[in-house]
């Protein structure tokens, strides 16, 4: 693996480690809050910087011949050569006819938009912004700014007005989807959010939602034929197929979408309790969440991944409240570091065993 990605990967706990020893017994709150937010430009701040500067790295070459491919006057541009996702490639080709700059500038400027989302959405959510940011890097979710990076711009606009969301400004939440989902088309999975925000946690709807992705997982191949039958005369027919056909995910990723879920169950009565709308949000996208990555590992894991991502975010705001409120002292202290160990081999895993994931630069000189 890279040497980039470890850098990646020990920025928070470097700049943690520096600001715990820069604090002493008079140190205000006030001021921690305050170094944790410079913790999250800086963490994201490194990761702009060498996802911006990338080459050739994972589907980064694709997006590179597309950029070359859009014509460098926007007179030229032809709706009729995109199917879909059109405001994505005209806003691009905008780009281009304006600032005469190469796909170097315009993959920055793409990796500056999702990275400043998405960081202002932890600054916004995230109680423990430190926590949040190891896992969003242990957890290798920072590689969307790498693969899938059109996605990634959809899902860190989405996160950054989840308050849309839980203040049910549904209307607003609404066309925003609209909007990006000319970006990339999977945002309307973003819809079932609206629904999760009034069901409390651990209730029998929820419960429910856990016991049908059971039988789906289990049944997958009858699912994707019924599915294929809805589908035959749209332009997802066949999807049925490919779902069974593909590679399905790897039981590690549905072992640590599990444990918010378990943490959340165990103190469901304290939860209950509390009665914290956002938080209750939280809980049953991580159940969600959860779901999907079940039913990724009897099918195309890809495919259902799309969908996962876009409830995944929102474990990196509930576990560190989980770890952190509702265990007594001792015993989380111990289970954030039984948990970043788990989170370092799950990054390990993915980045050195399964992925290999290379980097490359042509601006830093690095390949």
């Amino acid at each position: 693996m890279n040497k980039i990605y470890w850098v990646i990967f020990f920025s928070p706990l470097v700049v943690r480690a520096i600001q715990v020893m820069r604090e002493n017994g008079e140190t205000s709150l006030k001021k921690k809050q305050n170094d944790e937010k410079v913790l999250v430009i800086l963490v994201f701040g490194i990761i702009i910087f060498f996802a911006g500067y990338r080459s050739f790295v994972a589907d980064t070459i694709t997006y590179v011949q597309t950029y070359e491919y859009l014509p460098s006057d926007i007179k030229d541009f032809d709706f009729s050569h995109f199917d879909r996702d059109v405001v994505f490639y005209f806003l691009s080709c905008c780009f281009k006819s304006i600032t005469k700059a190469s796909y170097q500038a315009w993959l920055f400027v793409i990796a500056m938009i999702s990275g400043v989302a998405f960081g202002k959405g932890v600054c916004k959510y995230s109680k423990y912004k430190w926590l949040t940011c190891y896992l969003f890097i242990a957890g290798a979710m920072f590689t969307y700014f790498f693969n899938g990076a059109r996605q990634f711009i959809v899902m860190s606009i989405l996160f950054c007005n989840t308050d849309y969301i839980l203040e049910r400004k549904y209307i607003k939440a609404i066309m925003l989807i609209a909007v990006l989902s000319l970006i990339h088309g999977s945002a309307w999975f973003f819809l079932p959010t609206f629904f999760l925000e009034k069901i409390k946690p651990w209730s029998q709807k929820m419960v429910g939602i856990i016991v049908v992705s059971i039988a789906i997982a289990l049944l997958f191949d009858k699912f994707a034929g019924l599915l294929d039958i809805l589908l035959k005369n749209t332009q997802y027919a066949g999807m049925g197929k490919a779902l069974v056909d593909g590679a399905g995910s790897t039981y590690i990723r549905v072992i640590i979408a599990t444990i918010p879920v378990i943490l959340s169950f165990l103190v469901k009565g304290l939860i209950e309790q509390k009665n914290d709308n956002a938080l209750n949000f939280y809980v049953n996208c991580s159940v969600v969440y959860m779901c999907l990555m079940l039913i990724s590992t009897f099918s195309f894991g890809i495919y259902v991944g799309r969908v996962a991502v876009y409830y995944e975010m929102y474990n990196l705001i509930l576990l560190p409240i989980l770890l952190y409120e509702y265990l007594e002292k001792k015993t989380s202290i111990i289970v954030i570091v039984l948990c970043m160990i788990m989170y370092f081999v799950y990054f390990y895993y993915q980045m050195i065993i399964t992925w290999h994931l290379p980097y490359a630069s042509e601006v830093l000189g690095i390949s």
